[in-house]
């Protein structure tokens, strides 16, 4: 899979992204899908994976009734694309209309600007072998694995924030070539299939029984 030279220190900030998501579809009330992908698209895999991980991770909106599913099925959809080596994101038409309360995505934004910023000023370009190709491909199953794990998960008060962080490190590492990122995020996606995954399918048997 070609790397997407977009990817690299530009925008990689992660509250410059979040500006940028709320500057998306100009003034109407909500902010859809479409419009993110208009806005992000461009810049290959990474941002989307690491925006869909931070709704479903941040409060407010974390919390609300199905967004964490929601963002689920996208983190899933883009990462199966990247691992089968698709060159641009793409989502199904009907998705696109899909959206939040651009109200819910400022306060999310506020409430986590502080922390935000010092995770930006730890992010840089590493240990290149780690984010090549292959480390991608790598990274791109890995969150499609926890995208399986969100829906269950939201049944479970905050569970579902454990795999939406692990998601968050790859689309930061994919998008600033932060190799050392990349060997944490797959570390700890480790720990969370070993201790979640088992879980995770007792929700599922216990739903269809």
């Amino acid at each position: 899979m070609k790397d997407n030279p977009t990817d690299k220190a530009q925008g990689h900030a992660i509250s410059d992204m979040l500006d940028q998501a709320l500057s998306a579809g100009g003034d109407n009330e909500k902010i859809s899908i479409g419009d993110l992908l208009a806005v992000f698209s461009s810049r290959g895999f990474g941002p989307l994976l690491l925006l869909f991980a931070l709704v479903a991770l941040l409060p407010p909106l974390g919390g609300v009734p199905l967004i964490p599913t929601t963002m689920g099925a996208l983190i899933g959809l883009t990462s199966a694309q990247m691992l089968f080596g698709a060159k641009h994101p793409w989502v199904p038409k009907w998705l696109k209309n899909k959206g939040v309360s651009r109200k819910l995505v400022a306060a999310t934004r506020e409430r986590g600007g502080s922390w935000l910023r010092k995770i930006d000023a730890l992010i840089g370009q590493r240990w290149d072998w780690a984010t090549g190709p292959a480390g991608r491909r790598i990274a791109a199953g890995i969150c499609l694995l926890l995208a399986l794990l969100m829906p269950p998960l939201e049944l479970l008060p905050f569970a579902v924030a454990v795999p939406a962080s692990a998601v968050a490190l790859f689309g930061l590492a994919v998008m600033a070539r932060d190799g050392v990122l990349m060997v944490i995020a797959t570390l700890a996606s480790g720990v969370i299939f070993f201790f979640l995954m088992p879980g995770a399918l007792r929700v599922i048997v216990g739903f269809f029984s």
